[in-house]
């Protein structure tokens, strides 16, 4: 390796300045036309990093939408399994009442029809006993005239 590099400058040292200028100019334009395409190419990747970093904040804002809902619909959810479990109580405490009240009335309609009957027995009663006054009643007056027709005698 030396020896080649001792050899190449050597052979540098015979080539005269105007055609090493040329042949760097060359170079460098060989250098700035492979670039170029490096170039461009890296530009095309900034870009897409770009394009990809603004997607990636829309996606993490569409995320932090959607977290928003899901924590939204779960106290959504608690607040109605809770609404739920309080009108379940309520039905229950509403079932009672309506067992109670069934079971109130049903003895209110007993009592009822209980004094009813006992009504309808006084009444009973009250008419038999008004038969026996007016069978009295007509006797005392059937022995006043017959007394009466006996004193006049």
């Amino acid at each position: 390796t030396e020896r080649g590099m001792s050899e190449e400058k050597e052979s540098s040292d015979n080539i005269p300045l105007s055609t090493l200028l040329e042949n760097l100019v060359e170079s460098y334009k060989q250098v700035k036309a492979d670039d170029a395409p490096l170039q461009e190419e890296l530009v095309q990747q900034q870009e897409m990093v770009r394009h990809l970093n603004e997607l990636l904040t829309s996606k993490d804002r569409e995320l932090a939408v959607l977290r928003q809902k899901l924590q939204d619909a779960e106290a959504s959810r608690e607040a109605d399994a809770e609404r739920n479990t309080q009108l379940s109580k309520m039905h229950e405490t509403a079932l009672r009442d309506l067992a109670v009240a069934k079971e109130q009335a049903n003895k209110m309609k007993q009592l009822s029809f209980e004094h009813q009957h006992h009504l309808e027995e006084s009444k009973r009663r009250v008419k038999v006993q008004d038969d026996r006054l007016r069978s009295i009643r007509n006797l005392v007056a059937s022995l006043n005239f017959n007394l009466e027709s006996w004193f006049e005698e």
